[in-house]
């Protein structure tokens, strides 16, 4: 590929990779400890309804991960909202449970599984994946500019290095 016209040299501490993309250590570093965070966040509201009142709050949601060991990345807005419609079933985590089809054990999750009438563990997917769901907001970046349309791929693809297309890599959820 041809250099373009008039292009400037620019110079930087930036030595490896392309300019702007972020780091994969540095992501997956950041995706842990947003995994090992969030159930500390979890527990710690669990335990005490300050910390909860402050961790369900959009002005205090921040501090109250940084209390658990987690900075919220530059440019990651992020809502914590109570769940509710489904409760964790301590009489599934108390027993044991059999494969029908295998004979064998499995784990009990007590929220994933609900006893039906007769008294047999049925999974409530549908019922948790409701109750328990996260919402992803994504922000659709803005196009090049009209005069820098044959720009678009490259802009496209600077974007993805960002790493802002992969929600993701700064935490796991869903």
């Amino acid at each position: 590929m041809a250099p373009v016209a008039n292009t400037k040299e620019i110079h930087s501490e930036f030595t490896e990779g392309t300019l702007g993309d972020e780091d994969f250590e540095w992501g997956l570093e950041k995706m842990v400890a947003w995994r090992l965070a969030w159930q500390r966040a979890v527990a710690k509201a669990w335990a005490l309804d300050d910390f909860r009142d402050r961790l369900l709050n959009p002005k205090t949601a921040h501090a109250a991960l940084q209390e658990v060991g987690w900075d919220v990345p530059g440019g990651l807005e992020i809502e914590i909202r109570r769940g509710s419609g489904i409760e964790w079933d301590k009489t599934i985590a108390e027993s044991k449970i059999i494969d029908k089809k295998t004979g064998k054990e499995v784990a009990a999750n007590g929220w994933a599984y609900e006893l039906d009438a007769k008294g047999h563990a049925v999974y409530r997917r549908a019922k948790m994946l409701h109750a328990l769901r996260t919402k992803v907001t994504m922000t659709l970046p803005p196009e090049p500019p009209k005069d820098s349309a044959e720009f678009a791929p490259l802009a496209l693809a600077d974007y993805d290095g960002l790493q802002r297309a992969y929600p993701f890599t700064t935490c796991t959820c869903c």
